[in-house]
């Protein structure tokens, strides 16, 4: 298949596969860490949207996050997250659940990248448009298996969007991995 690119292409496709190969594997194999969590994510509703009229969405509230993170001994980290959300969250009367994937660089402090979607029975369509979520954290290492995760979140509709942040929209969260 790589054989059918443009020469320039072809390089460009082959130098992304050695980069990312090269960060994820710089140390053995076996050095990777596979990482269980659990926390709570603190999320409160964008003010104009309380203020339109909607009354299904709630102001605020607390999401249960379960993490699951792998480690492989590099910048780069690979993790799924699944949220749950009681009743009123993005309007959705009934509990909702969200999983999301990362990509994150950096150990004990990091910014991470992510796409998730939300299932609810609430919703018109049960499932929403995919989101992008952008996070940084600080993990502190409180034993030596055991961290907690304390992070910061901001998720747009749009990639596009993501450099546009609205601080109403930001959550707080902490996770505690094993």
């Amino acid at each position: 298949m790589i054989r059918h690119l443009s020469t320039p292409l072809r390089l460009k496709v082959l130098t992304t596969i050695c980069l990312v190969f090269c960060l994820t594997s710089a140390t053995d194999a076996a050095a990777g860490e596979h990482r269980w969590g659990v926390g709570a994510q603190f999320w409160k509703t964008v003010d104009d949207l309380a203020d339109d009229g909607l009354d299904d969405i709630e102001d605020d509230g607390l999401a249960w996050v379960f993490s699951y993170q792998y480690d492989p001994g590099s910048l780069m980290k690979f993790e799924i997250d699944l949220e749950y959300y009681d009743g009123g969250f993005s309007g959705s009367p009934d509990s909702s659940i969200s999983p999301v994937g990362f990509i994150i660089i950096g150990n004990k402090i990091y910014g991470a990248l992510g796409i998730g979607v939300t299932y609810s029975g609430g919703l018109q369509d049960d499932i929403s448009d995919p989101f992008y979520a952008v996070r940084v954290g600080y993990v502190l290492t409180l034993l030596p298996k055991i961290r907690i995760d304390i992070n910061a979140n901001y998720r747009a509709n749009a990639f596009s969007d993501l450099d546009d942040a609205d601080t109403d929209a930001i959550t707080l969260g902490a996770i505690l991995r094993f």
